[in-house]
């Protein structure tokens, strides 16, 4: 029965040896692969500065909106009324919208009045003013002259005005 024991102690041995070796090259790899990790974050963190200070965002500013004065325009005709059934109403025009111009030559040198002289009844012209009610200048806009209703034969826009300085 010596005997017998005998060989069950030597695959005793050899499973221990062979669990214990087992146990020394998983643990020898995992010690490898800890200094390779360890190595390689060494690495990284001297390639990549970790030490120096981080880049700081610019500091928040809290700005206003610009503030643009508005634009009004300096000389023109000044609409107060507009006739119904009129030139001026057909193109759009309100009270409190500027006349600036008819057919490119500004309003202001010359009155109102002394451009409208240049025309016939039934002829076109394209104006330019600015809207006040959307703060905005209307360029272009076609308008065909009339004859005045008071039967005088002059040509007729249908508006009142008052000249700005």
């Amino acid at each position: 029965m010596s005997e017998q024991r005998k060989n069950n102690s030597g695959w005793i041995i050899a499973v221990v040896v062979v669990i214990g070796l087992f146990l020394v090259l998983c643990l020898g790899c995992a010690v490898v692969a800890g200094g390779f990790a360890f190595f390689t974050t060494i690495a990284d963190r001297d390639s990549h500065d970790y030490y120096a200070p981080a880049p700081r965002s610019a500091p928040r500013v809290e700005r206003e909106a610009p503030v643009f004065p508005e634009f009004r325009p300096e000389t023109g005709a000044l609409i107060l009324t507009v006739e119904p059934g009129s030139p001026a109403e057909a193109a759009g025009l309100e009270p409190g919208d500027v006349l600036m111009s008819i057919d490119n030559q500004d309003i202001g040198p010359a009155t109102l009045a002394e451009v409208l002289q240049q025309y016939r009844p039934g002829d076109e012209a394209y104006i330019t003013w600015w809207a006040r009610s959307i703060r905005e200048i209307e360029r272009g806009v076609r308008v065909q002259l009339m004859r005045g209703p008071n039967g005088s034969g002059a040509v007729w826009l249908g508006v009142e005005y008052r000249m700005l300085p």
